[in-house]
């Protein structure tokens, strides 16, 4: 069956619909005797979110993934943990074209959307490319992840094997699924799985056009062939380097003689830059969060808000939409007409799209918190834990204060809403107004309003 049915079906649409197919057959699966350790039937709530969370590559979890799914469980909690980093969208379209060898004007539309070009004549090559450099770099990581990861040289080998797959995907798709209880704390003085995981991280919550413009360097040079870093990826490049640099200083900074003061100097720097990575979207933890400072906290908060790059694993706004918001205040303030960056004018519908989609989250976040503290009737000392479960859930990070197992029926219903929005609600968000607008003869007339 056809992603697309008629090229009148719209992207949004299509990006919903494959979204809520994976998760219902996700959860089908999930709910089976053979999916569980126990031989029992997993309850259809417990493997509605766990569904939700796999395909929204989240990693919030009410239960121990390790312990309680079997091997078969794990299996499809990965493969939905690929389906929704890939993007259904952009798993489903390369399928579609390997079979037909012909993809519509709607798909061709849609996948250029993904993967962040405006030219459709390369798409199929583009696509290819970038499917290649997924599975290279999920490789590439399993490889170094096996070599490091075997806690017992006496257990088997295919459950080593099996260890450093699941970890290598579920980094790189910033799910931040553990096969650990304690996600990844053994492994914090171990210098090569904790660089690997970070890297994957980031490499993941780059973005494919990213990735992509940072492949081709060497078979541009190699060919001989022009190469430019797009201005997108500048952008997202810089942007991620500072916040990565000024997240390791800050939480070594304020957890040096709290959290990090029982580690060795080289796990306070693993540790330090690891939890720079985790907040943009990831999940892994190797402090658990409820032991860090106040302010670590507030900090993981507004890392998890932001998120990782456009086209991307990861949630949250985008790092280029809160640099985008950033350059147009700088704009406004030093009075320049045009939001600059590189030698370049940002178009105004790009400006748009940025104000748009972090209004859009602050107000979203705002209604399911206040929902969430209806349904849950915090203490006072729990209003944080559960802001910060909104949060988690919204930028689809997977970092949690122990509160996840604990909420209500009502509350797990609220984040399987918001792990859902957080995935797919900016990327139909960004394609619903990125769309070019009409050119309009007439213009209505001006007025000023008084702000700030």
């Amino acid at each position: 069956m056809s992603l697309v049915t008629s090229s009148k079906i719209k992207a949004e649409t299509l990006v919903i619909k494959s979204f809520i197919t994976a998760i219902i057959a996700g959860t089908v699966f999930l709910m089976l005797p053979l999916a569980g350790t126990n031989g029992f039937w997993t309850n259809p709530l417990t493997a509605l979110f766990t569904a939700t969370s796999a395909v929204c590559v989240t990693g919030l979890n009410v239960v121990d993934i390790g312990s309680h799914f079997s091997f078969l469980g794990q299996m499809v909690i990965l493969i939905l943990i690929q389906l929704g980093g890939l993007g259904i969208m952009l798993a489903g379209t390369f399928f579609l074209s390997a079979v037909t060898r012909r993809l519509s004007l709607n798909e061709q539309i849609i996948l250029m959307d993904a993967l962040g070009t405006q030219h459709s004549y390369n798409i199929r090559k583009l696509l290819i490319r970038t499917v290649s450099i997924v599975f290279m770099i999920e490789i590439i990581g399993t490889i170094l992840l096996l070599r490091n990861m075997r806690d017992d040289v006496s257990s088997p080998l295919y459950f080593s094997v099996w260890n450093a797959i699941f970890h290598s995907i579920s980094a790189f798709c910033n799910a931040g699924f553990s096969l650990y209880r304690d996600s990844l704390a053994y492994y914090r003085n171990n210098a090569v799985v904790t660089l690997t995981i970070t890297s994957l991280i980031v490499l993941g919550g780059l973005g494919f056009p990213v990735l992509y413009n940072i492949f081709s360097m060497p078979f541009s040079f190699l060919f001989k062939l022009r190469y430019r870093l797009s201005l997108h990826s500048k952008l997202a490049l810089i942007t991620t380097f500072i916040l990565l640099a000024a997240g390791c200083i800050l939480f070594a900074v304020l957890e040096w003689n709290n959290s990090l003061a029982e580690c060795s100097l080289k796990e306070k720097v693993l540790v330090s830059l690891f939890h720079s990575a985790t907040p943009r979207t990831a999940g892994f933890n190797m402090i658990a969060i409820e032991n860090t400072s106040s302010a670590v906290q507030f900090m993981t908060v507004i890392f998890m808000f932001i998120g990782g790059g456009s086209s991307s694993t990861a949630g949250g706004i985008k790092v280029t939409t809160f640099a985008v918001l950033l350059l147009t205040a700088w704009s406004i303030i030093k009075g320049k007409a045009d939001v600059e960056f590189g030698k370049r004018a940002l178009p105004e519908h790009v400006i748009r799209e940025a104000i748009t989609i972090f209004v859009a989250g602050i107000i979203c976040t705002i209604i399911f918190a206040f929902a969430l503290f209806i349904t849950e009737k915090p203490g006072q000392d729990e209003i944080i834990p559960l802001f910060f479960e909104v949060i988690s859930a919204f930028g689809t990070v997977g970092l949690s204060m122990n509160v996840t197992p604990n909420l209500s029926v009502a509350g797990k219903i609220i984040i399987i809403f918001l792990m859902f929005l957080g995935r797919i609600g900016p990327l139909t968000l960004a394609i619903a107004i990125g769309k070019k607008e009409l050119n309009r003869n007439i213009r209505l007339a001006e007025e000023d309003v008084f702000v700030g």
